[in-house]
């Protein structure tokens, strides 16, 4: 039957599964022959992974011998290219060691450019220089506390303020190590210490020149006539006290703080000057004039310079040139006959005046015509307005004339009536001992996210350049050779160190007699002998006042100009 045919050629899938895993392992074996399959020959030759040989040919003559010499070859040819490799990563890695070492170089060569550039920005010395200006306020910044400070004992401020009397210096803490921080205490208390007069407790007695406040009340000393006559006898004593001082170079300096002008007076030999002097700032044209009709020869040193600075180079060259050109001499002669068209002018407008009865209006109009020629005029109540007084004769003379000027004295606000300050380092007669505000704290600063714990040492008060000295070399001591100074300076006295180094270097300039430049410096009592070799030589004076002052490693570091 048709039905009961089974066709030959058709088979069930699991049948055919079943063939396929049968066949598997024949393929394998009846496959290409590996390194362990082959014959004999090959089996001394090494047995690499990943390398499949060739089936030997049975009809070929030392078939074995070409298959280990092929093999042979191959390894040392892989063997060379990775000697190949790693002599060039050798060679980059050497490269870019090179380029990294030269970028290092590159790297500190420009930080020392940096470095020099920045130093040279600054001036350096091993000794702290000499600010002739006044200052209201100093704060001092380390990163060593100043715990050292913060109680002062009485028996330490006593011995303080004995040395400070009897002008004697304190022992620095390196001679006594068991009792170091009570020196320092000593100095510091030695350091903060001032010569003033008068002493009104009610009163504060610097700074003078303040702005103008809001209170007009006036004092009671202007309605008691017998009180500002005692006290300009005392002032009057007191500043004659100072000034023979001065001149018999006991004192080497001294300050007069008036409602509305300062006076520097300096010794002999100060600043390499060879002769008494005195820098008097801010000045008007009338305070001017008035020393001028005293007899008192002065200078401006800062006017010399502002108004070479502004000079006419037309004015210039026309002074330098002898012969005038024929047009310059037409211009001449039409200026003549201006001139004396002029004059007939004058005389028939002061004619034509003097019948109305305007006989005085001509002087007042060439008055103004003065007033306005006048360039220094334009620099009153500025700092080109210092005067520059020098010699005794001068020096006496404005002496004299500071005793019996009434505008020394305030008539109005509360001022009024109370003589100028005299502050000095040495004492004189009618002076009282005042000292400077010390107070120690402590700031925190952030720097990136690190806080920074900075201690502060504040002083406050009229502080003179003696009291600079000694707080720098003590702070020098106690700070771990390490600190900044601030500085805040009293405005009208910013210009005394300036006018300073001005006439420093016009002397300079000038011839300087040897007799005088070869006398040795007296030595000044209360002071140690290197702040007086300082303050007999001129290069130790600043040449600006200070804003800012640091010590590190053992000098000092102040901007240049």
């Amino acid at each position: 039957m048709v039905g009961e045919r089974q066709s030959p050629g058709w088979r069930k899938p699991s049948d055919v599964m079943k063939i396929r895993k049968k066949k598997k392992p024949r393929k394998s074996s009846s496959g290409a022959p590996s390194i362990n399959q082959s014959s004999g020959d090959c089996r001394g030759s090494p047995q690499r992974p990943g390398i499949v040989l060739k089936r030997r040919n049975p009809f070929g003559c030392g078939g074995g011998v070409a298959v280990a010499r092929r093999i042979s070859d191959d390894c040392q040819t892989e063997l060379k290219k990775k000697q190949d490799e790693t002599f060039e990563d050798k060679n980059v890695d050497d490269e870019e060691q090179t380029e990294v070492v030269q970028a290092e170089e590159n790297v500190t060569s420009s930080t020392k450019d940096i470095v020099t550039t920045e130093e040279e920005k600054y001036h350096h010395s091993r000794t702290c220089p000499i600010d002739w200006c006044l200052h209201t306020r100093v704060r001092f910044t380390s990163e060593a506390g100043f715990d050292w400070s913060s109680r002062i004992s009485s028996s330490e401020e006593g011995r303080g303020l004995t040395n400070f009397v009897r002008c004697s210096t304190v022992p620095s803490g390196q001679d006594k190590p068991v009792a170091e921080d009570s020196i320092f205490r000593e100095r510091l208390q030695q350091a903060a210490m001032v010569w003033s007069s008068p002493s009104l407790p009610w009163f504060k007695s610097f700074p003078r020149i303040v702005p103008e406040s809001k209170d007009t009340r006036t004092t009671f000393i202007v309605k008691e006539e017998n009180v500002q006559e005692s006290l300009m006898a005392q002032w009057c004593d007191s500043f004659c006290s100072v000034y023979q001082l001065l001149r018999a170079e006991i004192c080497p300096f001294f300050y007069v703080c008036a409602h509305h002008l300062t006076i520097l007076f300096r010794a002999r030999h100060i600043a390499g000057m060879d002769s008494i002097h005195a820098f008097l700032g801010p000045t008007t044209r009338g305070f001017r004039e008035s020393l001028k009709a005293e007899g008192v020869t002065f200078t401006m040193p800062l006017l010399k310079e502002e108004s070479a600075k502004h000079q006419d180079p037309h004015q210039v060259i026309g002074c330098t040139q002898e012969e005038p050109t024929n047009q310059e001499s037409s211009c001449k002669e039409e200026a003549e006959i201006t001139d004396g068209g002029g004059d007939d002018d004058e005389s028939d407008a002061a004619s034509w005046l003097g019948s109305i009865g305007l006989d005085n209006f001509l002087e007042i109009s060439n008055h103004k015509v003065q007033l306005q020629a006048d360039t220094s005029a334009k620099q009153d109540n500025r700092p080109q307005s210092v005067l520059f007084v020098e010699g005794l004769g001068n020096i006496q003379a404005l002496h004299n004339f500071i005793l019996n000027y009434k505008n020394i004295v305030a008539t109005v606000g509360l001022q009024a009536g109370i003589p100028p300050t005299l502050l000095a380092p040495l004492a004189f007669h009618g002076a009282t001992l005042s000292s400077c505000k010390v107070k120690s704290g402590c700031l925190r600063q952030v720097v990136g996210q690190q806080v920074n714990d900075i201690h502060t040492l504040d002083v406050s008060g009229p502080i003179l350049p003696h009291n600079v000295q000694q707080l720098t070399n003590l702070l020098s001591e106690t700070q771990e050779g390490q600190f900044t100074a601030t500085f805040q300076a009293h405005g009208p006295t910013g210009a005394f160190t300036i006018a300073s180094h001005r006439t420093l270097t016009d002397l300079k300039e000038s011839p300087v007699d040897s007799e005088e430049s070869n006398q040795s410096p007296p030595s000044c009592a209360g002071f140690s002998q290197e702040f007086v070799e300082q303050l007999y030589r001129p290069e130790a004076s600043s040449e600006k006042p200070w804003k800012e002052l640091g010590y590190a490693e053992g000098k000092f570091r102040w901007p240049q100009v």
